[in-house]
């Protein structure tokens, strides 16, 4: 089961870096700021992008 961000200790839920910009150079992401319950929201982000174009 997916880590939850609402209840994995030091994750902020609405603070997650893989669904921002990343400010690094080359759009590197912030790989210190990136926790396991990040993941999920990410992938059903992209996901439902992806369905939304047909790919």
């Amino acid at each position: 089961m997916p880590a939850d961000p609402a209840t994995t200790p030091g994750v902020h839920p609405d603070a997650n870096p893989l669904l921002e910009p990343s400010p690094l150079p080359f759009r590197l992401p912030p790989f210190a700021d990136i926790h396991e319950a990040h993941y999920g929201p990410a992938f059903d982000l992209g996901m439902g992008q992806a369905r939304r174009r047909g790919v």
